[in-house]
């Protein structure tokens, strides 16, 4: 039986993306890009805009893993990144509810960040959607209660569907699989959101399959 990572990992490199890298659409052959709606942060009512808009495609899906990245200096010494993401770690579960992690893998990059990856088996526990899905929307608004760790960092996957949803912030989200099939139902539903400048791109991938 594989393991919440060996799965994930299956899907990103069955997805042209072995190497989980941003921006997300930009680096899969077959995907879709999604801005969230067309009002402004000062709009009174924004975040539960945002969300409710998110939430209608995110409740298209049954996923079962999720990944949380940990950004770490890769300058500082063992103690300071391990206490650093002991707190880190501990600020998301708080504010999204979540468990500890099922699982977890160091990923040493050449970047001036480590990234600590955190994963959950969402067929083990009731995940509270609504309020982690609200705390990548508010990642950009700190005052707001928002932290942010949560933003270009939360993934949801569908490892039986080759199926990646990654919400990076308030604005917009990335729907990626490995068949151009497996999202037509969504480019056909929700294409009044896709992103004007990537709906040429888009219409050229679903439109040549």
């Amino acid at each position: 039986m594989f393991s919440l990572i060996s799965k994930v990992d299956s899907v990103l490199s069955n997805i042209g993306m072995p190497i989980l890298k941003h921006p997300i659409f930009y680096s899969c052959p077959i995907g879709l890009r999604f801005k969230i709606c067309d009002i402004y942060p000062d709009h009174e009512n924004y975040f539960n805009i945002v969300y409710n808009c998110v939430n209608k495609i995110y409740c298209d899906f049954e996923f079962n893993i999720l990944r949380i990245d940990i950004s770490i200096d890769s300058s500082l010494p063992k103690s300071s990144k391990l206490n650093q993401i002991s707190q880190s770690l501990n600020i998301i579960c708080n504010k999204a509810n979540l468990p500890t992690p099922h699982i977890t893998r160091n990923a040493n990059t050449e970047d001036e960040f480590d990234i600590f990856e955190c994963y959950w088996d969402l067929n083990k526990f009731n995940i509270d959607s609504e309020r982690l899905l609200m705390q990548i929307i508010l990642s950009d608004f700190p005052p707001s209660g928002g932290y942010s760790e949560f933003g270009s960092s939360t993934y949801f996957f569908n490892t039986n569907k080759d199926i990646l949803f990654h919400l990076y912030d308030d604005r917009g989200l990335d729907l990626i699989s490995s068949n151009t099939e497996t999202l037509r139902p969504f480019y056909i539903k929700y294409n009044h959101l896709i992103l004007e400048e990537d709906l040429q791109q888009i219409n050229k991938t679903f439109n040549n399959n």
